[in-house]
């Protein structure tokens, strides 16, 4: 997960790395995309292209922090995904269960 983590983020750092460089020199980076790509790809595709892949990446790299995180606050208490789900679902079973005692208290009958 770390892994991955670290991947996405050199990926979206890349992607505007490479942006910000298409601006920047932009006759150079037009060259090179006519020589390694072809005449009919041109600078406003590729731009469009490395904006996209960079915008996915920077997206999918929300839940998967979010998701790593959880995990380190897991391992801080000491506990499983199961132990956590488990706690969870008895949690809102007895919450439920009061709510349940609650209406009943309440629907007395006359």
């Amino acid at each position: 997960m770390v892994f991955a983590l670290l991947l996405l983020i050199l990926q979206w750092a890349v992607g505007m790395l490479v942006l910000i460089l298409c601006f920047v020199e932009r006759r150079r980076f037009s060259a090179e995309i006519v020589s390694k790509l072809g005449s009919s790809f041109s600078l406003a595709p590729f731009i469009i292209v490395v904006a996209v892949c960079t915008l996915l990446a920077m997206v999918a790299t929300l839940p998967v922090a979010q998701l790593f995180f959880f995990h380190i606050l897991l391992i801080k208490k000491g506990i499983s995904t199961y132990d956590y789900i488990i706690a969870l679902r008895s949690k809102i079973r007895s919450r439920s269960n009061l709510l349940l005692v609650g209406s009943k208290v309440r629907k007395c009958p006359k």
